[in-house]
């Protein structure tokens, strides 16, 4: 996992956590009620991450990801709320929304630290938290009327991902390089 790499290779990182089964399948329930609205399929689920942050191009990261998978403690269990599916107003996209807590907030800066300690470059503008799940573009302007209902789902997390994200052609994946356990 933590190989040796081509010499100057570029990799797209980012932060950010896996979504729990059973949250998932409440996202998926919620966009059943958007279906005559979709004007594109839904983003696959393997997709679905919650985003704490972008690194952004980071030159032989292989180097830096063994120091980035240490344990990070934290003072209090880290959870993710999930509220509901709905629409970004004033785009066409759709959103899992979830809950931007304190404890998120602290728990990115935290990581954002480990980060400039080991000296890893990564984007400065960094900017406001909002731990939302991209699912689906292109959706009919109607779809504004949709009222979902609030779910709020509520689970623990053990750990944080940093994901590499590729381009080829018009596919995007996203790939764990690396997980950072989370110890209370």
């Amino acid at each position: 996992m933590y190989g040796v790499e081509r010499e100057n290779t570029y990799e797209t990182l980012f932060v950010g956590f896996e979504i729990p089964a059973e949250i998932k399948k409440a996202m998926k329930k919620q966009i059943n009620e958007f279906p005559d609205y979709l004007l594109r399929a839904p983003i696959a689920e393997e997709y679905w991450h919650v985003p704490l942050f972008r690194i952004g191009e980071v030159m032989n990261h292989k180097r830096y990801l063994k120091r980035l998978a240490e344990p990070l403690i934290q003072a209090h269990v880290p959870t993710l709320t999930f509220e509901r599916v709905g629409i970004l107003p004033g785009t066409d996209r759709l959103l899992g929304y979830f809950k931007c807590t304190p404890g998120l907030q602290v728990l990115r800066d935290n990581i954002k630290m480990r980060i400039t300690r080991y000296r890893v470059p990564f984007e400065a503008r960094v900017g406001v938290l909002r731990p939302d799940v991209h699912l689906s573009s292109k959706v009919h302007s109607f779809a504004q009327t949709v009222d979902t209902k609030s779910v709020t789902m509520t689970r623990t997390v053990s750990d944080v991902k940093i994901f590499k994200e590729t381009n080829e052609g018009d596919k995007v994946s996203h790939v764990v390089e690396c997980s950072i356990p989370l110890v209370p």
